[in-house]
């Protein structure tokens, strides 16, 4: 229970120094999330909420990473879906977007993709992919989470709004290579 008080007490802090208070980058990101979906979602995405989480959020109970930094959390019985974000996602300003746009393809896919043959992507998608992972395993356990569908939307994104398709499915884990 220390430990969990001192993360909390530490993204605080984080939250503080680059976004102004966790108030501002809710508000913020929030923002964000809305324009996000008006603008490549045609307004049709349910409401997915934002949650700040301590680094600890993303390890198993062996202490395994289970995520790079965030994670989508699809609704159920007891909490709607929600967007989660720790530290190494919310240390840059201009990251953070980018991270927060990818878990929302994922909300996009889970609540509203329909026809997994409508959804194609240029083979360059998948160089991507094979240049960023070097060990097949990885690269297999990656794209177990990142569909055709998904793959397709995010390239599609990353052209709309000229963002590095590395970065849109990557985040910071493309921009520490």
């Amino acid at each position: 229970m220390e430990q969990q008080d001192e993360e909390i007490k530490e993204l605080t802090r984080l939250l503080n120094l680059v976004w102004g208070s966790e108030e501002l980058a809710y508000e913020r990101l929030n923002r964000l999330r809305d324009s996000y979906n008006c603008d490549l979602f045609n307004a049709m995405l349910s409401l997915v909420q934002v949650a700040f989480v301590p680094e600890s959020f993303f390890t198993d109970l062996l202490g395994n990473r289970t995520s790079a930094g965030s994670r989508y959390e699809p609704a159920s019985t007891y909490m709607e879906a929600t967007i989660c974000l720790g530290p190494r996602v919310l240390e840059s300003t201009e990251l953070a977007p980018i991270v927060l746009l990818h878990e929302m393809i994922h909300h996009w896919e889970l609540t509203l993709a329909q026809d997994l043959y409508l959804f194609e992507y240029p083979s360059t998608v998948d160089v991507l992919i094979d240049r960023i992972f070097s060990d097949p395993i990885r690269a297999r356990k990656w794209r177990a989470t990142h569909s055709k569908r998904f793959l397709a939307k995010a390239h599609e994104i990353s052209t709309k709004r000229e963002i590095d398709l590395a970065t849109l499915l990557y985040g910071h884990m493309h921009l520490r290579r």
